[in-house]
């Protein structure tokens, strides 16, 4: 019996016959087509979650601005609340922080992209001119410390900030509606 085991091994198979062999190339190809479908769909449900949760781009860096031994800075770590904070750079002790304005949120709205972020400083003449992203102009008298908005905003930025909310807007609701057409 254990030659006949060890024949079997030794003696070629005879190959499948053309018709055979024509049944199974397709049969492989579709199982290499499913397979790749599988892990492109199964790359979507991963990376679709975090595309939703993408909804604004992240403020930019405002540069720190000196004045006096004094370094003021722009946190700009939450956007309903736009404020400052003054160090002193010799003991680097915070001093102070003040908020300059605050965005009223619509409840009926995404709430990130309402967000207004602070995007310069500058000192002019013992003032801390600061500057949000819609354009507005505040100025911070440095020894009062009291906020006062500019007269004239710079309209020229706001339809800027009001398309690229309006897109951010539909980017999400495009990945919301792949991702429910992909669930469903």
């Amino acid at each position: 019996m254990i030659t006949n085991i060890a024949a079997a091994l030794v003696t070629p198979q005879p190959w499948p016959k053309a018709a055979e062999a024509r049944v199974e190339v397709p049969l492989v190809r579709r199982f290499m087509v499913m397979s790749q479908l599988v892990l492109i769909f199964f790359t979507m449900g991963v990376l679709l979650p975090s595309l939703a949760l993408a909804k604004r781009i992240a403020p930019a860096k405002v540069e720190p601005v000196i004045h006096q031994g004094v370094r003021y800075i722009a946190p700009n770590d939450h956007g309903r609340r736009a404020y400052i904070e003054a160090w002193d750079v010799r003991t680097n002790k915070k001093l102070w922080d003040l908020t300059v304005f605050t965005n009223r949120i619509d409840p009926t709205l995404e709430q990130d992209v309402q967000w207004v972020f602070i995007k310069t400083l500058s000192v002019q003449d013992g003032t801390l001119i600061v500057t949000s992203e819609r354009g507005e102009t505040y100025r911070v008298d440095l020894k009062t410390k009291t906020v006062t908005q500019s007269e004239q905003p710079n309209t020229a930025l706001e339809p800027a900030v009001r398309a690229e909310i309006l897109a951010l807007q539909h980017q999400w609701a495009t990945a919301i509606e792949r991702q429910d057409a992909a669930a469903g």
